[in-house]
């Protein structure tokens, strides 16, 4: 087991190696989200999104825009919070907008 997990964390850093990340932590009404740099380092404060269609549609993606400029699904990844069931649309989402959210 133990080298399982150790391979899907590699699998998982080779993924976001050289990319920005947007970390999203699922909640009810509004999903906290945070943008770390190529370098590893948090850019700007974090946001929150409303879970709404504005939220996922125009607060998103005027986050992010306002942080770290112009970017595509190469060189972004979302990291979301699996701890609870908050996160699957969020996910679904971002998968119909052509990123691959872990």
């Amino acid at each position: 087991m133990k080298n399982m997990t150790c391979r899907k964390h590699q699998e998982n850093k080779k993924m976001i190696s050289g990319k920005r990340v947007a970390g999203i932590d699922p909640a009810k009404e509004k999903h906290q989200g945070t943008v770390v740099d190529r370098e590893g380092l948090q850019v700007g404060s974090s946001f929150s999104i409303p879970v709404s269609y504005e939220g996922y549609n125009e607060r998103l993606w005027e986050g992010l825009a306002r942080r770290i400029g112009q970017y595509s699904p190469e060189d972004m990844v979302f990291a979301v919070e699996t701890s609870c069931n908050l996160w699957k649309t969020l996910v679904v989402y971002l998968s119909k907008r052509g990123y691959n959210p872990l």
